[in-house]
This record gives C-alpha cells, structure tokens and sequence, in this order.
C-alpha cells in the first residue's frame, strides 16, 4: 500500500470516527486522546516493531490528557482577566512546548517495561477514576446550556445531510490528522527511527490541542459559551486517558500474534476502536 493511499484510508477512517461520535457531546473530553493515530501507526509499521513502539506511546495519553487538562482549566481560570484570543493562543504555544519538552525526555522515549505495563495500565484507570469523581464534584456534571456543546445532539437521526454539516465543522481538525498520520508515515520511511521515538510520534497532539483552540479563540461565540463547553469537556476527560493505555496495551499484543501481512489486522484494530468506543460511550453516560 502506498503512502498516499494510507493517508487517504486513515483519514478517512478518522472522518468516519467524527461522525460517528458527534451526536454524543458528552463524549467530547474523552475524544481528545481517542487512540485514532495510535492504532494506525501499530497497524502500518512492522509487525516486529509494535510491542516496542508501546513501551514509550503507553506514556502519550497522560501526557496529551494532562496538558489537554490544564489548557481547560487555565482558560477557564483565566480568560475573564486576559482577553480571551490572546490567552488561547498563549495556552497553545505553551502546551505544544511542554509537549516537545516531555516528547525529547529520556524516561519516556524508553517507555513503560513489558512487565509493568499491566500495572501502569490499572494505575491510569483507578488515577482517572479519581480525577473523574473530583471534577464531577468540582465543575459538575452537565451544563445548564448543553444543547449548545456540539452541532448535534444525543438522539440526532443519521442523514448525509448530518454528515456533511459535522465533516465541514471538522474540517481544519479532519486537515491535521492527515498531515499528522503523513508525518508519521514519512520519518518513519526517511529517518532511522527507534522504536522509542516511534511510539512518541504516533502520539503527536495536533488535533486535540487544534479543537481546543478552536473553541477557546471562538469569536463567534460568547465567553460564557466557550466556558459552558470547556467545563464540560474538562468533566469527562479524565478517563480518556485509562482508555487509550488499555487499547496501547492490548492491541499490539493482538497484532503481534497475527500472521504478518495477513488481512486480519484492520478488522482487529477496527473491533478494538469499537471497544474504546463503548468504553466512552460508558464513561460519558456517568458524567453526563
């Protein structure tokens, strides 16, 4: 498969999940870190590579969940003192620092080792429980203005008309997967990549810190709006992470048992999406 047709068969895959999760806002803070790139990068490189490129991208969603976390909530702290442009493009240039900062650390190009990361996985999820709990307790449950959070709404009946409206919404996000997923695709075909630097590269936070920007530096909407649907995000994302790690976790070892080449990897990491998907449908029900 050429590198331009897995460009267009992963962004397309991408377009669909954006679809797919519109009609559930609640779902919008766990999307953030949804293993869309994770999954495409385990299953477009070598077999032999997979279980090596988790040990340093089990380390991604915290990262990425933890910088989304305090974008939200340094906005929400903030933007009734600093105009509210300024400090969204302020935030974003400082999380795409502490990003790069972290990405170029030693500990987590090594990644998490084969035996603890059951028990890394199980310390993200009870860690994510509790920091779920708090912010319900905290920010709160659902916004008084919920119907304003997304283009649509719990229960909006499928229609191309729909999905026309959501992928043109998304466009700019749709964009920035692709030229993630391609730059990706490229370093690793040019560069002599480690498999640590591999698993960093597939966590690349384009898209979650662009849909955070896009909210926050909205003029289109008023500043009680953008905090309506941040507080709302920053309610649920908490758990975002503990899905991802379990996916980062177990489907490698799933594609590592498949026979190489076979045809069977994209149905696996589809089945694997769609228990991520369950688990955030889950989530997203208890915090909404």
């Amino acid at each position: 498969m050429t590198l331009l047709l897995r460009v267009l068969l992963g962004t397309a895959v991408y377009a669909l999940i954006v679809v797919l999760a519109a009609p559930f806002p609640s779902a919008a803070g766990l999307m953030l870190v949804f293993p869309t790139l994770n999954g495409l990068a385990f299953v477009f490189s070598e077999r032999e590579r997979v279980l090596g490129m988790a040990r340093s991208m089990l380390w991604m969603p915290v990262v990425n969940g933890a910088l989304c976390a305090a974008y939200m909530l340094s906005f929400l702290g903030l933007a009734r003192f600093v105009p509210a442009a300024v400090l969204a493009f302020a935030l974003t240039a400082l999380v795409v620092v502490l990003f790069v900062a972290a990405a170029r650390h030693p500990r987590l190009r090594a990644g998490i080792r084969a035996d603890r990361q059951r028990a890394f996985a199980v310390a993200a999820t009870v860690v994510g429980l509790a920091l779920a709990a708090a912010a319900v307790l905290l920010i709160g449950r659902e916004p008084a203005d919920a119907a304003r959070l997304a283009p649509a709404a719990l229960g909006t009946a499928f229609s191309w008309d729909f999905a026309g409206e959501i992928l043109a919404r998304n466009a700019g996000k749709i964009v920035l997967f692709a030229l993630g997923l391609a730059a990706f695709l490229v370093a690793v075909r040019a560069l002599p990549l480690t498999d640590g630097a591999r698993g960093v590269l597939a966590g690349l936070p384009f898209v979650p810190f662009a849909g955070l920007l896009s909210v926050s530096a909205d003029a289109a909407l008023d500043l009680d709006a953008r905090f309506a649907i941040l507080r709302h995000m920053a309610a649920s994302i908490w758990l975002g992470p503990a899905i991802a790690i379990w996916f980062i976790y177990g489907f490698p070892r799933v594609l590592a048992a498949l026979k190489p080449g076979g045809a069977r990897a994209i149905p696996a990491l589809l089945a694997a999406w769609a228990l991520c998907g369950m688990a955030i449908a889950a989530v997203a029900r208890l915090v909404s």
